[in-house]
Order: C-alpha cells, then structure tokens, then sequence
C-alpha cells in the first residue's frame, strides 16, 4: 500500500516510497491522472470538515449539470390538476395547457369576424408554445381571406407571436391548429399570457367550443390581478395589434373559448 516516507527511517528508500505514493495520482507529468478525483474528494463532510472551499467548484465544470437539474424538475402544475376526480384534463388531448377544463367547453358558440377574441391561460414552467388548437363545430364561409390565425400576447398584452395566416383555418370542422414559425421559447417560471384568435374575410364566422357557464365574477380579473379572463374586441380588428391593455381592452367576455396550447 502506498504511503509517505517516514522520518528517520526508510533510509536509501525515500526516492522509491514517495514517488510510489505521488503516482497514486498523478502521472509522469505531475498532472492528476483521470478519474482521480471523485465524489468523496469533492463532496463536503458534515461531521469532520468540507474537501473543497464554498464557491470553489464553478458551476461549468460539473458535468451535465442543466440535463441532470431537468430531469429532476417536477412540471406538474397544481393549477393544472383537475382535482384527480375523473375529468379529462387538457394533456388528454394532447395540450399542456388549456384555457379552460375540456368537459367545461361543450356550448357551440360562433365567433365574430374581424374581432380579436382573446382568453388568459396560465403556462407552466419549463413549456415552450409550439400551437395553438380550437374545436370548430360549424365552419365558416371565407370571402376575402385575411389574416386568419393566433396570437399570442405576454401578461402586460404585449404581442411575443402569431401563426402563419391560413385563410382556410376556419373553413373545415374539428380541430384546428396553427403552428409558430419558431417555438415562443419556455420560461423558467410559470407565467399568465393571453391567446387571441382573429377571423378575417369570412362572410359566416365558424362556431367553437366555449364554456358559457362561468359567474360573471370569473369573467374579469383574479386576484391579485385586473387582466381580464376573456373579451372580445370588434370595431374591425384586421390584424394582430401590436399591445393592447389587458385591463380595459374591449368588452369583457361572460363566456371562455377553449384554446389548447401544445
């Protein structure tokens, strides 16, 4: 077993015993052999003292850090979580959010063309938006086309992205999607953002999945908050404006769309 020499002893033997006892560690260079250096010289002792110096280790130098710290992240968002009684949550159908509860939205209720419809959703941590969904239950009739799509807009109504325009969005039953050009990237924390939806030259808006039944007290507002839960904006709305004010923008909406974010 390697050891240090001892004084007074290992006479004609020093040379031999410590070089014995460096190449434990080190190679012929003096650097540190690979591998050389574990979790017990790295990892601090409660009961004696710590191995290495607090701040010593830089975050840079520990090996897949970020990919370890990830996979240790719950993204289970208790607002998400339909109190575990049966109903069919939004990650059924394959959204990881929604702006209301699937089961809740069973009201066919049309739009309006060229009026921004918007619905505040809550998105949880560690989510990038890559579409948006709506369940057409009755198709529109397009005239002139225009832009025909999704927005999305921050909590301060603040426009981060829209869909390509597709004129034939609102034109065909059941589920329709669009898809950003780029993913709105994810977040490290839970954040509100609003999801609007605008029909454009459309002679016959199409009809969509709402849930009408909500108390006017959820309509605007939460606490802590005075961002409306859901509105809509007429007055020929052709485009996606580029902010509007959360708190006072058009008529508040009794009523909440389904929007499934994926």
């Amino acid at each position: 077993m390697a050891r240090l020499p001892i004084p007074g002893s290992d006479s004609g033997q020093w040379g031999t015993i410590l070089n014995d006892y460096l190449a434990q560690a080190h190679d012929s260079s003096g650097t540190l052999k690979a591998n050389s250096v574990g979790t017990s010289q790295i990892q601090g002792d409660a009961v004696t003292s710590t191995h290495v110096a607090d701040g010593a280790l830089p975050q840079a130098k520990v090996a897949n850090l970020t990919t370890d710290l990830a996979a240790k992240i719950s993204t289970t968002d208790a607002r998400l979580s339909p109190d575990n009684n049966g109903i069919y949550a939004a990650q059924g159908y394959g959204f990881f959010t929604a702006s209301e509860i699937p089961g809740l939205c069973d009201n066919p209720s049309s739009t309006s063309t060229d009026t921004l419809i918007g619905a505040r959703v809550w998105v949880p941590s560690n989510k990038a938006i890559n579409s948006v969904s709506v369940y057409v239950t009755i198709a529109g009739t397009l005239s002139g086309g225009g832009t025909n799509g999704f927005g999305i807009y921050t909590d301060g109504g603040v426009l981060v992205s829209s869909t390509t325009s597709d004129n034939n969005l609102w034109s065909s039953t059941g589920w329709r999607t669009a898809t950003f050009s780029s993913a709105i990237a994810a977040q490290a924390t839970g954040r509100f953002i609003f999801v609007c939806l605008l029909v454009v030259g459309y002679s016959g808006a199409p009809t969509i999945l709402w849930n009408t039944m909500i108390n006017s007290f959820m309509a605007e507002g939460s606490p802590g908050s005075s961002n409306k839960r859901s509105f809509f904006n007429g007055g020929g709305t052709t485009s996606f404006p580029a902010s509007f004010n959360p708190v006072t923008i058009g008529t508040t909406n009794s009523s909440i769309p389904f929007f499934g974010l994926a």
